[in-house]
């Protein structure tokens, strides 16, 4: 009898939780942003600038009862650096499809505002780059000293109102190098950077337009 119960129990339990369905939405994102390269080596005195840029793309926002959830997506992103202190004043642009995926944390508030945090990981391609510079501009010339490949670290929080538009932030930190120098004229260290991107977004829940606001 007492295994009958503590079984009705769990199955009991399972069913409740099944039964409470996750609110998902979909959201359209674009976001302005400004970009640098971070060097792994800072032993060598040449100094990275910021350039501007800005991303669109969408994302499935996921929150389960718990308030806890998962948000993935695909962007396109804009990121890049200006090389200081270098002849011709170089400044880079580099265009990534960029996919995500990353832990929500939801925390509701009144009248169907909320406030969530994100913490997660993002892969991406270098599909586009430009490099400009005080006499003309010319392609990125990928391969061994520009790297296609964009993997790192993303954080993410944002306020949104009435469930329909958010408003916040997020962070890209890169973890391979983006521009390996293989070329180092006479004896000094050879220069490297990461990408790194601070961004502020705005959205628009396509569900929360379309259905309303449940």
């Amino acid at each position: 009898m007492r295994k009958i119960l503590i079984l009705s129990t769990v199955l009991f339990i399972s069913f409740s939780l099944y039964a409470q369905k996750p609110e998902k939405d979909f959201w359209i994102q674009g976001s302005a942003n400004t970009s640098t390269f971070i060097r792994t080596n800072q032993g060598v005195a040449t100094e990275f600038g910021y350039v501007l840029g800005y991303s669109v793309g969408f994302n499935q926002h996921t929150v389960y009862p718990s308030q806890w959830g998962w948000e993935g997506g695909l962007n396109y992103i804009q990121k890049g650096g200006k090389f200081n202190n270098t002849i011709g004043n170089p400044r880079v642009h580099l265009g990534y499809l960029e996919g995500n995926i990353a832990v929500v944390r939801n925390f509701p508030l009144i009248n169907d505002d909320d406030v969530f945090v994100n913490a997660g990981i993002f892969m991406g391609g270098a599909i586009t780059g430009k490099i400009q510079t005080d006499s003309g501009k010319t392609n990125v010339p990928f391969g061994n000293q520009w790297n296609r490949l964009d993997v790192g670290l993303q954080l993410k929080a944002a306020y949104v109102f009435h469930k329909t538009i958010s408003l916040g932030f997020f962070m890209d930190a890169s973890l391979p190098n983006a521009y390996i120098e293989t070329v180092v004229p006479g004896s000094r260290e050879a220069i490297n950077g990461k990408n790194f991107s601070m961004n502020i977004f705005g959205a628009i829940n396509l569900n929360a337009i379309f259905h309303g606001v449940k």
